[in-house]
């Protein structure tokens, strides 16, 4: 398929109130993956390896589908482009914060170490990445299929 015909559908989801980004990254990948390429795209996360290696995921998810990786801004991106949203501003409080809870410090180059992971199934994507309404992400992108 066309990817003018994807980047299309995930433009009418986004005028309609699909979400994949500020923690939503991961459901809206399960649903890009269900709805634009029937479950066969393969989720991929890229986090950030400081915090993963203290059993907290911060990145994003994105579907890797044939060779191209796709996220709810509907444009197609390479690994690097999605690797770097895996990299952290070690400046930000929260995530200074963060580290500092779990025990290490955020330091540039910390910040900036992305691990490209490969998610097993869904289960594993939203045991990490919980936040929004799947059900209602499906129904905006079903919605917006069909005026495609």
């Amino acid at each position: 398929m066309d990817p003018r015909y994807y980047a299309t559908v995930l433009a009418h989801a986004r005028e309609h109130g699909f979400r994949g980004f500020g923690g939503y990254c991961g459901k809206a990948a399960i649903a890009i993956n269900r709805v634009l390429f029937d479950s066969k795209g393969k989720l991929v996360g890229a986090l950030n390896k400081a915090f993963l290696v203290h059993g907290r995921a911060i990145g994003h998810v994105a579907v890797r589908y044939q060779g191209a990786f796709w996220d709810s801004d509907g444009k197609r991106k390479t690994i690097d482009e999605v690797e770097s949203w895996g990299m952290l501003d070690a400046s930000d409080s929260d995530y200074i914060e963060g580290a500092e809870a779990l025990g290490f410090a955020l330091d540039d180059t910390a910040a900036d170490d992305v691990e490209i992971v490969m998610f097993d199934n869904e289960a594993e994507v939203m045991q990490h990445f919980d936040d929004g309404d799947l059900a209602h992400m499906e129904r905006v992108l079903q919605a917006a299929k069909a005026r495609v």
